[in-house]
């Protein structure tokens, strides 16, 4: 919520202050948590499904990972300009939802390069976890704690970037 008022002042000719950005985000705070409690269950009910259709044998694989992967990436891109409609235009939380599946499909294939753009670092992430953690553990339990830091710090990483740059993009395209 921070970075989206933040760059809403700057798009406006402000000088982007935190700590008027703090007072804002926090007046949303509900909201987002809203939203983002809506994409982690619409993330999960799709999980779900592709595991009831799928069946036991492969959601164990990678192919269950994959495509849940991808259901994930949409649900993303349907839910993201929900945000910026909450901070920086004060909607309600069903306006800004509205407001952002409109947007996420007005603006569907820029919105899927932001948030495809950082999925390799997450792979590499979970390839890290997958093949080094077992191997190493054993001999230096400390390494799986990097490894846990590493994912922590590629999370916030990815997510400042991608709330950035859809708030950029839904300043770009308001009406």
């Amino acid at each position: 919520g921070v970075a989206i008022g933040m760059l809403a002042q700057a798009a406006e000719g402000e000088r982007p202050l935190w700590l008027k950005s703090l007072k804002g985000a926090f007046r949303s705070y509900f909201k987002l948590v809203a939203i983002w409690t809506l994409m982690a269950m619409a993330t999960g009910l799709f999980g779900k499904l592709t595991q009831r259709i799928l069946g036991d044998s492969l959601t164990r694989s990678e192919l269950f990972f994959y495509l849940n992967l991808w259901l994930s990436v949409l649900v993303q891109v349907l839910f993201l300009y929900a945000m910026p409609a909450i901070v920086i235009e004060a909607r309600p939380l069903w306006e800004a939802l509205r407001r952002g599946f409109q947007m996420g499909r007005e603006l569907f294939v820029p919105t899927l390069m932001v948030v495809l753009a950082p999925i390799p670092l997450f792979l590499g992430v979970r390839f890290l976890n997958l093949k080094l953690t077992p191997l190493v553990v054993e001999q230096v339990p400390e390494v799986s704690l990097l490894l846990i830091a590493l994912g922590i710090l590629v999370t916030m990483v990815v997510d400042f970037l991608v709330t950035s740059s859809t708030t950029l993009l839904f300043l770009g395209n308001r009406r």
